[in-house]
């Protein structure tokens, strides 16, 4: 089963120009794909069956993960790799963005659900790092849960090891760094869902002016906005359409209102 929806992201782009900002003398910059590991976490909570896997040994019965382990899906010199970012939810985004892997390999960022921001951007870096130095571990690449697919990281060296590509509990798919809009991505390792996303648009959009003429009366204008198209395919045999529509929605809501976050970091 597949779902779509356009998210509105000015409001983020804003917040992490000023997160970067003060995050650059730390060498550090929090990437779009850290937000949306953090923002599924989140709202894996309210929907713990999306971070699942059906069981293909016994009838009409699925598997849930405590920890959430991100597969993000990489544009690796020798193919598509998928390391797991593990135990995201105890992450902050630097921490997942410094485990981010490099290349078409999908690591796993496990545990977010226990990450902060900064964390998992730190997770993201470290698994980059030892993609682009080829000693990413079995453990790295097992384990997720739920998948997301980077394609535009591109990786100068193939150097992932089985345990960075395993343990992923869900995955996520993002071609927007390299080109594309739109993306309908292949289930993973069994998961119940795959996220993919698009590039970031500058698009026309009609926004509300409140109190636009003075006398408390709002109104409609257009305005360019930085506008992403995302993607779920789902494994209908567990997860049913009316769940994967509001965990979508729980996402765009985050991304579209970023400071909610604050509530859930740890």
């Amino acid at each position: 089963m597949n779902i779509g929806d356009e998210y509105d992201v000015t409001r983020l782009s804003e917040v992490r120009r000023v997160l970067n900002k003060e995050l650059a003398p730390q060498g550090i910059r929090i990437s779009l794909t850290a937000f949306l590991i953090k923002a599924m976490s989140i709202a894996m909570n309210e929907y713990p069956i999306i971070n699942s896997k059906f069981n293909t040994q016994t009838q009409n019965s699925y598997t849930e993960f405590g920890s959430h382990n991100v597969s993000v899906a990489i544009d690796a010199p020798g193919g598509l790799v998928v390391p797991c970012v593990k135990n995201v939810q105890d992450l902050t985004l630097v921490e997942i963005q410094q485990d981010a892997p490099g290349g078409l390999v999908v690591p796993c960022v496990k545990n977010v659900q226990d990450l902060t921001l900064v964390e998992i951007q730190q997770e993201l870096i470290r698994l980059q790092g030892l993609a682009k130095a080829n000693r990413l571990s079995p453990s790295d690449l097992t384990g997720g849960t739920v998948a997301l697919s980077n394609v535009g990281v591109i990786s100068g060296s193939n150097r992932l090891s089985p345990s960075d590509l395993t343990g992923g509990t869900v995955a996520l798919s993002n071609v927007g760094v390299i080109s594309g809009t739109y993306i309908h991505p292949l289930l993973f390792d069994g998961q119940a869902v795959i996220v993919g996303v698009g590039r970031v648009q500058q698009l026309p959009r009609f926004v509300t002016l409140e109190n636009a003429g003075g006398d408390g009366s709002s109104s409609n204008a257009l305005a360019a906005r930085d506008i992403i198209n995302c993607s779920f395919s789902a494994d209908h045999r567990h997860c049913d359409g009316a769940t994967i529509t509001r965990f979508s929605k729980s996402i765009k809501t985050l991304l579209e209102n970023p400071e909610l976050m604050l509530v859930h970091l740890k």
